[in-house]
């Protein structure tokens, strides 16, 4: 038994086949006209229907790391933005945009919420996945400087410092590390320490603010490690010993004070005249 379908509904049912063919761009192009509008929350809904229907597709991980940038730049939500960022590199593949999304998460932790100790387990998430990225240093530096700046764990501070000069001994922050390093030894009393790194940058660096402040530190080392000469006090009621010193008659020594023995007269008398003439 043949059933006969109506043209017009044929015609409805390639219409729905065309569309759900090509849905995924129509989808992205209505959420960059709502974006482009300044509509943010229909164009987060309209990228998410190209994530949830076509995740396979390479608009599905553009549209994603769009609805993240929507939360953090335009809706100021830092923690969807997270959320966000963590789901598409969840689905990318393109590492460099997966570092870029890590990287920014981590900040978010640090600048955004304040999460200190979560910023510094990001930022070594970041360095064990992306050792050789460009951005490596910069992550370790901020771990470094969270311990320092925000947590005043000046005892990590100086371990991150250290290693950062270790892994990364060609990169330009290398001054402020040793700056840093100099600066922790100053505040604990290791003046040697820090006069060592002090120098190093006034003398293998050229001339800028860390420069001129190592100049002053090394200055104020000096004042404080320079022993102060001793001066002899006269007090008042002292008197300064005016005896000659004499000749000890035993051991020919002088002693101070000592009276000087008075000659027999007569003694004295025959060894300075001349002998007398015998009588005839």
């Amino acid at each position: 038994m043949k059933t006969n379908i109506p043209a017009k509904l044929v015609f409805l049912m390639c219409i729905v086949v065309i569309l759900s063919g090509c849905s995924a761009e129509y989808y992205f192009n209505k959420a960059e006209e709502s974006k482009k509008n300044n509509d943010n929350l229909n164009a987060v809904k309209m990228y998410g229907k190209v994530v949830s229907r076509f995740s396979k597709t390479e608009l599905a991980a553009t549209s994603q790391l769009t609805i993240a940038n929507i939360y953090f730049y335009k809706l100021k939500d830092y923690k969807s933005a997270i959320d966000e960022y963590e789901k598409f590199i969840g689905i990318s593949k393109d590492e460099y945009k997966n570092s870029e999304a890590m990287f920014k998460i981590a900040r978010i932790y640090l600048s955004y919420i304040a999460d200190y100790q979560k910023a510094i387990e990001e930022f070594k998430k970041y360095i064990e996945n992306y050792p050789m990225n460009k951005m490596a240093p910069d992550a370790h530096m901020h771990i470094a400087d969270i311990y320092y700046n925000k947590l005043d764990d000046k005892g990590n501070a100086f371990r991150e410092y250290e290693l950062f000069l270790q892994n990364y001994p060609d990169n330009p922050a290398t001054r402020r590390a040793k700056y840093m390093l100099a600066e922790i030894m100053f505040s604990n009393k290791d003046y040697s320490g820090a006069k060592r790194y002090y120098q190093s940058i006034i003398y293998d660096y050229k001339k800028d603010e860390y420069n001129r402040n190592a100049i002053k530190r090394l200055d104020s080392i000096n004042k404080l490690t320079v022993k102060p000469v001793k001066k002899q006090v006269v007090m008042k009621n002292d008197k300064p010993n005016t005896q000659k010193a004499v000749k000890n008659p035993v051991k020919g020594q002088s002693k101070p004070g000592a009276k000087q023995p008075v000659k027999n007269a007569v003694t004295q008398k025959k060894s300075t005249s001349q002998p007398s003439a015998q009588k005839k």
